[in-house]
């Protein structure tokens, strides 16, 4: 049987919801969050994306902003991340690990509708702040299913 404390399950609730606007700023805003400038990645992140560990949050800002220039803004692709099976355990009173799964789906930016793409495995790491937010502190995946 599974056990939590009370904070450990309103901590579990975050994480899972942090872990949704993750996704869903990818889907929306291309991994750029136009109010929080990523504000949900500690500033010593460690996030594997494209194949290339990047370290801290002005790195990781960066590499988006890159790949959004990069895209046609008259016909940016869509884009969604559904995640799912979250196992969230603790490695202290104020961190936290995850293992989920993450179904990608993209269109080649002509309208049509968005088809799945990828299955990954994902890891993520997190660290509650000095004022009890949750922040993504590391990210990493493995692509299990790719549709070529």
């Amino acid at each position: 049987m599974v056990k939590f404390t009370s904070d450990q399950a309103a901590a579990i609730a975050a994480i899972e919801q942090l872990v949704t606007i993750w996704a869903d700023v990818l889907d929306q805003d291309n991994g750029l969050d136009k109010t929080q400038g990523i504000g949900f990645l500690s500033d010593d992140c460690q996030y594997n994306v494209a194949g290339e560990w990047r370290k801290g949050r002005a790195e990781i800002v960066k590499f988006y902003a890159t790949r959004r220039a990069e895209l046609d803004p008259n016909a940016l692709p869509v884009i969604r991340h559904t995640v799912s099976n979250f196992r969230i355990s603790f490695t202290g009173t104020d961190s936290a690990k995850c293992n989920f799964l993450l179904l990608y789906f993209a269109d080649n930016a002509g309208g049509n509708p968005a088809d799945p793409l990828a299955v990954a495995d994902c890891r993520m790491e997190f660290r509650a702040d000095a004022s009890g937010d949750w922040l993504i502190s590391r990210f990493d995946s493995e692509q299990v299913i790719k549709r070529y």
